[in-house]
């Protein structure tokens, strides 16, 4: 979903709600005597211009639908408290748009649990498997202010890669976090699109790639190059997101010498180089192949 249609749902959302406070009031007024008292005595003071009487009733009101429990019904919270449901603060779009706007995407994998993880079936890789996912799971537990903000997956097919980033991901959903988790080939699928839409339609077309809290691209390495496409908009997407201080996830079976083939030096060295970059490197075979 773009940030207009986003905007558009949130505003919205917001409006109905009201509505229905309101239709909640006017049935209440209709079946409780105090309220209605209240109401009226409310509305004289308002008429007359008596301002001072008409706060003070306005908070009988408010006491008298605690009582009645329907003060949340009649004045509901909005969902952001930082715009207020406004969708702006000051000239600027709100998180809670950008959120709301990556949160209506499909995530198209299976969202795992480090709890429901089994690294037996890693027979005598079992201790390597379980260390990588202590590490993994201690940043997490850590997310957003874990210091390692791009991290690498790196190994043969069947060796865990996705489960750990999928966990990875339902993590920071569980902190409220905006997660998206696509595929190499959705990623560079989309980036094709935007590169060849007109300028009217590229709004927000690679923005849940840039904006998201996490972003994992799972399986880097097995989608198409496209010219002027996969490679640029791989390490466009890489590097706004470490300038913007976001964290990312990649999972590839290349090592990291075929990475810097594939995609040049300079992303190699945005995914690989500096203090906020981790590989972890998974060396033994595929689970499926290994006898217990």
């Amino acid at each position: 979903m773009d940030y207009k249609s986003a905007l558009s749902a949130i505003i919205t959302r917001r409006r109905d709600e009201l509505a229905s406070a309101s239709l909640r009031y006017v049935d209440l007024l209709a079946v409780d005597d105090v309220l209605r008292a209240l109401d009226s005595e409310y509305r004289d003071a308002a008429v007359k211009g008596n301002e001072k009487l008409a706060e003070k009733t306005d908070l009988k009101i408010r006491g008298r639908l605690k009582e009645l429990g329907e003060y949340d019904r009649v004045y509901p919270k909005p969902h952001c408290p930082l715009c207020l449901d406004a969708g702006f603060r000051g000239s600027d779009i709100c998180d809670c748009v950008k959120r709301y706007a990556i949160s209506k995407n499909e995530i198209r994998f299976p969202l795992f649990d480090f709890s429901s993880s089994t690294p037996g079936i890693f027979g005598e890789h079992a201790k390597e498997f379980e260390k990588r996912q202590k590490l993994l799971e201690t940043l997490m537990n850590k997310f957003p202010a874990n210091n390692k903000r791009t991290i690498v997956l790196l190994g043969s097919p069947g060796t865990g890669k996705t489960f750990l980033a999928s966990c990875c991901a339902g993590a920071a959903l569980s902190k409220g976090a905006s997660v998206t988790f696509a595929s190499a080939f959705e990623f560079v699928e989309a980036a094709l699109k935007y590169h060849t839409s007109p300028l009217s339609a590229k709004d927000g077309a690679l923005s849940r790639f840039v904006d998201a809290d996490l972003l994992v691209i799972d399986d880097l390495g097995t989608e198409p190059i496209y010219k002027n496409v996969t490679k640029e908009y791989f390490y466009l997407v890489v590097n706004e997101r470490q300038l913007s201080r976001k964290h990312t996830i990649c999972t590839s079976n290349l090592t990291i010498d075929e990475i810097a083939s594939r995609y040049g030096e300079r992303t190699a060295s945005r995914l690989f180089s500096g203090k906020e970059c981790i590989a972890f490197e998974f060396s033994y075979a595929d689970a499926r192949k290994i006898k217990l």
